[in-house]
């Protein structure tokens, strides 16, 4: 019992003294410090995240058709490069555009001098006046188979915040020779055989350039014209209109037209010294129009006094879309007066006689058609109609005698059918090549004073193309056929006309910024044919010159 408390004892003071040498070993500054030891490290968890990075989406195949509305292509069959090229600028700037200039000049065989020139003055914003000028006349191997023409014209405009006034004065002088007659037979002098065209007029107007608080759009417009033939005849006519529009909302708006057309002509021929003629029109037409998306109407007619004699004409055309806007369809019954003044009639034919009277031709058509684009750059056109005619007037060869017989006269049919056709197909490749061609087939039926429609034409084709090779050279080319139609010869017989086709080419190179040089040959197949009987036109002509820019 002693020795087990012994044992107990000593091993209490042991234990005593590692406790004490522990203490003394580690508690250095006088404080306690416990220190955990273990394995385990605390983790937190991971989580999934979302993955950001986008996969490529699949290509749409599905096209986005936008609504577009095509415009009227068949106003535009032949492009001519224009003379000044505007550049775009910035519309807060002010630009003062200042003179432009521009001429062009050459020579032919034919004995063939030709001029144009242009001018161009004004900022485009205030004021804008064109002034241009043509020369050209030509000798053919035929006596007397010559021509010249003189144009001078001077059109400008003044813009103020809310009007443009515009004005005009052209003059026209053309000398033809009647040289369609048997020249063994006869010997005439050159004043003879002259026909000296002389026209003048003058023209001016006012016209809102945007529409008025009340929704109204006008452009009231005035002109006077003289025109005389030497030693033949004089004529002075006076035009005035008075179109107004009022807007009634974003789909219609209503116009109304009123106009006057007053003709005085006065006959100087030898035979006829004392001949008088008035031709008046008056007229008014009112007309509704409606544009939407899916649909264009105008509806109305026209009013007309036509000499006194009151006429009625319809006045009724639309367009609508046809899937989804790649198909145009476009119907019509339409109706006009054609004034039949010595001008309009001798600008078709100059080798016109006097007339001893002005019968009006009254026009009335139903069409149809339908417009498309082919492709990006394709766009065709086709129109069919019926078209009726009032007092038309067909030129015929003056068959009172053989010495007569080198002018034409005038035969009044008072009633006229024509079915017509017509295409036009139009190709442009941005700037670099224009391709147009149309075609046109009339057919006339149910003459009733003449055997057959004298002097016209069955059917005609024309095509035109332009190709800018490069920055420096343009090659150019038109195309022109025509079937032959009906005349009579010098014994009262009908015979008809062979037809012909005419091709022209010419080109231009860019010399450097202020010239370049032009060559024009036409009729490349030199065919010396008649569009009116016994005057053949000249053979192949070929003309070449320089161009100058400023």
């Amino acid at each position: 019992m002693k020795g087990y408390r012994l044992k107990s004892q000593v091993l209490f003071l042991l234990g005593c003294f590692v406790f004490q040498f522990c203490i003394a070993q580690n508690d250095t500054s006088g404080t306690q410090v416990v220190t955990i030891v273990s394995a385990y490290k605390p983790v937190v968890k991971k989580v999934a995240k979302i993955n950001v990075s986008a996969s490529n989406l699949l290509p749409d195949s599905n096209k986005n058709i936008l609504p577009y509305n095509v415009p009227v292509q068949n106003l535009m069959y032949m492009y001519q490069p224009i003379v000044i090229k505007p550049l775009a600028v910035n519309n807060t700037e002010i630009v003062s555009l200042g003179s432009r200039y521009f001429v062009k000049a050459g020579f032919g065989n034919y004995t063939t001098p030709s001029i144009k020139a242009m001018g161009l003055i004004g900022d485009g914003i205030t004021h804008l006046v064109q002034v241009d000028a043509a020369y050209t006349s030509s000798k053919g191997k035929i006596t007397y188979q010559n021509f010249s023409n003189l144009k001078f014209g001077a059109n400008g405009s003044y813009f103020s915040t809310t009007h443009e006034i515009y004005a005009g004065l052209n003059f026209n002088r053309s000398q033809n020779y009647l040289y369609g007659y048997d020249h063994d037979s006869f010997k005439y002098n050159k004043t003879d055989v002259s026909r000296l065209y002389q026209d003048i007029s003058f023209s001016a107007g006012l016209k809102n350039k945007s529409t008025n608080g009340l929704g109204i759009n006008y452009d009231p417009n005035v002109s006077v014209n003289l025109f005389s033939a030497k030693s033949m005849l004089s004529e002075f006519t006076f035009k005035a209109n008075l179109p107004v529009e009022k807007k009634i909302n974003n789909k219609i708006s209503a116009q109304l037209n009123a106009w006057a057309d007053l003709t005085s002509y006065h006959s100087k021929s030898a035979i006829s010294d004392s001949i008088k003629i008035k031709n008046n029109i008056l007229g008014v037409s009112p007309n509704i129009k409606y544009a939407s998306k899916i649909v264009q109407v105008s509806g109305g007619f026209n009013v007309i006094s036509n000499n006194g004699k009151i006429l009625i004409q319809p006045n009724v055309y639309g367009e609508m879309p046809l899937k989804k806007q790649k198909f145009l369809l476009q119907a019509g019954w339409v109706g006009h007066v054609q004034k039949n003044t010595f001008r309009n009639l001798s600008a078709q034919n100059p080798f016109l006689n006097n007339i001893n009277k002005q019968v009006n031709t009254t026009e009335t058509e139903i069409y149809g058609g339908i417009k498309s684009n082919i492709g990006k750059y394709v766009v065709f056109s086709a129109k069919a109609g019926f078209v009726r005619y009032r007092d038309f007037q067909f030129y015929l060869n003056d068959t009172s005698s053989i010495a007569n017989y080198k002018s034409f006269v005038l035969s009044d049919e008072s009633r006229l059918n024509n079915f017509r056709l017509h295409g036009d197909l139009s190709y442009h490749l941005r700037n670099r090549v224009q391709l147009n061609a149309g075609i046109t087939i009339n057919g006339y039926t149910g003459m009733k004073k003449n055997e057959k429609a004298w002097n016209t034409i069955p059917a005609e084709f024309n095509a035109s193309a332009q190709w800018n090779i490069n920055e420096l050279l343009q090659i150019t080319s038109s195309f022109y056929f025509f079937s032959g139609g009906s005349y009579l010869d010098s014994t009262k017989k009908a015979e008809t006309f062979t037809g012909a086709a005419d091709f022209s080419m010419g080109s231009t190179y860019k010399i450097n910024k202020r010239f370049s040089a032009f060559l024009d040959i036409n009729n490349i197949f030199g065919q010396k044919y008649e569009r009116w009987h016994n005057y053949q036109v000249y053979g192949i002509n070929a003309l070449i010159g320089v161009c100058f820019r400023y």
